[in-house]
This record gives C-alpha cells, structure tokens and sequence, in this order.
C-alpha cells in the first residue's frame, strides 16, 4: 500500500552545460539491493522503500520485514536516480542505477553504511541527513503547513529549507561526481519550486490560507529554467511543469467532468501549454511522461491514436514500449490458466519451445547473469535439482533474460548450473514473457503443470520448493 505525506497525496493525485544529449530511460530495469545485518542474530528489521520512475510514469512503494543476516530487495525504475528507504525508522535518500547492486550495511547502532558502484553518492546523501535533520524538503514542509497563515510565508518556508539543503551541496567536502553535484542541485531547487507551483490547487481543497494569492505569486518561476534539457531525469522537474502550467486551468468545467473525461481534459490542457512553452525534445518527454497516466482508461488503439495526437516524435518507440508493457501487465497469467507457446534457446543456438514440456510438470527460474540473488542460491537449487533426478515427470529450467549470452554460457560452467539452461535473447519478446508472469523482479519462480498450466506464480526458491513440487508430483500420480 502507498504512503504518501499530505502535500506529496495531493500533488501526485492531481498529476501523476545547456548541450543535448539523449536520455536513456528503461522501461524495465531493476536495482537490487543488498541489506546485510552487522549480526544475523539481531532482531528483524522494517524497511520501506520508494522511488518514483518518469518513463513509465511510477510511484514504487514497499514495505518489508526481514529475518536473515543479508536480505535482497529488488526496485524498478527506469534511470540511476534518488529513492526513499527506511530502515528501523532510520529515514535515508539513496542513489541507485538500473541492473545494479547497492549494498547497505546495518551497524548495530542503525548507522548505514554503504558500498558498490555509488558509494560517495550514498554517503552524501547519509552526510547531509545528518548534518541539516533531513532529507529532502518534503518532511519539514508538511510538518509547519498547517501554521501557515499566508501565501507568501508558504513561499519563505519553502526557500528557506530549500536554501538550507542548496548550502550544504555548496559547502560538501566530500568527493561526488560534478554530473550527481549538478543533478542534486537541480533536485532542491525543482523540489523547491514544485511545492510552491502545487500549493494553490492544494489550498483550494484543503482551505489552509484564508487570505487570497498575490498576483505575483508565481514570479518566482522567472528564476527558473522552463526549458531545462538535463532536468529531464530529475523527478520534480514534470512535476513543477505540471503543477504551473494548471495554474490557469478552468476550474468551473473542471469541476462539471469526472473520471477518464477529466483526466484527459487536464490532460489535453498540458499538451496546448507544453505547445506553447516547452522545446520539442523536452516537450516530448513530457507528454510521454504524462500519457502512462491514461493507460489505465484507454486500450492500445485508442492510446496510440493519442499518442499521435499529441504528436510525440523523439520518444515514439519508448511510449510505444511503454504502452505495450503496461496493457500487457493488465494480462497477466492467472493459476489454472493455460501459459502461452513461447520460444527459448540452447547455448548452441537451438530452439526450444515451452510446448515441448507439456507432458511434464516444469519448474520454471528466471535468472540473470548480473543477479546476486540468482546466483547466490545456485548450490540449494543445484541439491534439489539433484533430489529429483530420478523423478521422469519433472524438469527444472533455468531461463536467463536481460543476459549477455557469452557471460551467460561462462556463469553456467562457472556455477556449474545443474538442469536445462535456456536462454532468450534481447531482441526477442522477453517483456512480454515478463508482463504475462507478472515478474517485477527476479530471481522469479513459476511452476507449471502438465499441458502448460500455471500452478504457482511466485513459488519459492529451492529448497522451500519441495513442499508445491511435491504435492502437484502427487496429485498427478
């Protein structure tokens, strides 16, 4: 379930070197992190984590409760940025990248410490909680919001902690990037900037200020860059767009609409102002950015032919991606359905399709070779592979996706990775495979039944395993 802080609820319920250079999003990519226990006789720990993705349009939240000494957890998102994360009530910003390993690690005092590929990032980031109270504007804020009387003591509150957070980076001795210093200060100052742009629509349904706007409440926008090409990742960046260019949206018809015609008027009422305001290149992120939030209403036709409407170019193919993932994630297998063919290959090139394995009840491991946790229960998957080799009506397949096939073919003679190893390439259709399952992390764990039937979806890892295998190998003798 989400948990959003007032302000934060409402802004997200109400929108979902100048040089150009192109801006990788992926559309399903993961991060893994590894929580590791200073003693694996501590007590379990509570962790929260989120992340808010642009492309697609995403807010990930979780909460977790965990028991081992070292604990994986997996977080999609589409480009190296900022999440959320709460360990024990130990509140942190922390910078993670796709198809990467962060690993945290928990002293007894709850200090965390950091290593892998972003270590400095993290402990800027663990440096500057500790240094100023917080992490981000958003805790405070909601903290005084309702002892304000005024627009304009909103707008000093907010400049004040947004210049508090902009002193720190400005004075941090610590060795960051000049590329995470730069997408940090853009951070504050759009994080800044969106809470002022949102908090008149916030106070028209909270009331808090009873005093009218000035009219020049949004002179502070003057300071700012509409057209800011390397804020494109930064999440607040399209949030800050949206909120002002709604400022002047007609609030009497806004209110005669519901549902999916209000959404898309508002929407609509974005694509004239980004016309008007925003460079093609940006524009077009922005629009793609905000038509994720109209899947839920339209099917692919009727979203292509917005799409079209709205006339988005640059990042034509990455909607579209897009918009296909998300109409095939409202498909997915559901037990007792029949699996759909699909094809999958030998490390000598041939063709393997999951028909082939209809007579036979198939334990299915989606893996890849960058997945620490993969690789990690590689000897308890090999032990049970091997309790069950004399046992003809099973097979255990282990399917490695988003996999370079070279390190592919050296992990499984260095692992020794016992049962049928298949593989499927990149250019073919392994998103679709992972929408159908459902997968939104791996290692991922699917039984099938005889004649291609969906028994478990999220079964357990081996050994744990053995209980589902059994009791399906007995109902099928």
């Amino acid at each position: 379930m989400r948990h959003y802080p007032l302000l934060f609820l409402f802004i997200t319920f109400i929108s979902c070197s100048e040089k150009s250079k192109k801006i990788d999003f992926q559309t399903k990519a993961y991060a893994t992190l590894e929580i590791i226990k200073k003693e694996s006789n501590q007590d379990s720990i509570s962790v929260s984590i989120s992340h808010v993705s642009i492309l697609p349009d995403d807010y990930f939240n979780a909460d977790y409760v965990l028991n081992q000494k070292s604990n994986f957890i997996y977080l999609p998102l589409d480009r190296p940025s900022k999440a959320k994360v709460n360990i024990n009530d130990h509140y942190q910003n922390i910078w993670v990248g796709p198809n990467d390993t962060l690993t945290i690690h928990l002293s007894s005092s709850g200090k965390l410490n950091f290593s892998g590929k972003y270590i400095k990032e993290n402990q800027y980031f663990r440096n500057k909680r500790e240094a100023i109270g917080f992490t981000d504007i958003n805790k405070p804020i909601n903290q005084i919001i309702g002892s304000l009387k005024t627009y304009d003591e909103h707008k000093i509150a907010v400049d004040s902690l947004s210049k508090i957070e902009l002193e720190f980076l400005q004075n941090y001795q610590g060795e960051i990037s000049n590329s995470f210093r730069d997408a940090e200060e853009m951070q504050i100052s759009y994080d800044a900037a969106l809470y002022k742009a949102s908090f008149p629509l916030y106070n028209q349904a909270m009331n808090i200020i009873k005093s009218p706007m000035p009219d020049d409440f949004y002179s502070f926008v003057k300071d700012l860059k509409l057209n800011n090409t390397p804020a494109i990742p930064i999440d607040s960046y399209f949030g800050f767009l949206t909120n002002y260019f709604w400022r002047d949206v007609d609030q009497n018809k806004l209110k005669s609409l519901n549902g999916k015609k209000r959404n898309l008027y508002l929407k609509n009422h974005l694509v004239d102002k980004a016309n008007e305001e925003l460079k093609p290149e940006i524009k077009d992120y922005f629009l793609a950015h905000h038509i994720c939030d109209l899947i839920k209403y339209y099917n692919k036709i009727e979203l292509d032919s917005i799409a079209k409407e709205w006339n988005i170019n640059s990042s034509k193919k990455l909607i579209t991606e897009i918009i296909d993932q998300k109409v095939l994630s409202n498909e997915v297998y559901q037990v007792e359905s029949k699996v759909e063919d699909f094809e999958m290959y030998k490390s000598n090139g041939n063709k393997v399709k999951i028909s082939d394995f209809k007579e036979k009840i198939v334990y299915l491991n989606f893996w890849a070779t960058w997945c620490k946790p993969c690789i990690a229960n590689i000897p308890q998957l090999n032990s049970t592979i091997k309790d069950y080799q004399k046992e003809e009506n099973i097979v255990f397949i282990n399917l490695a996706i988003e996999s370079d096939r070279e390190k592919w073919i050296e992990s499984i003679k260095k692992y020794n990775i016992e049962g049928l190893n298949l593989f499927i390439p990149e250019e073919k259709k392994y998103k679709q495979i992972q929408a159908k399952f459902g997968i939104i992390g791996i290692p991922h764990y699917v039984i099938l039944g005889k004649d291609n039937i969906l028994k478990v979806n999220y079964a357990n890892k081996a050994p744990k395993v053995k209980s589902e295998l059994d009791t399906i190998l007995e109902a099928n003798n």
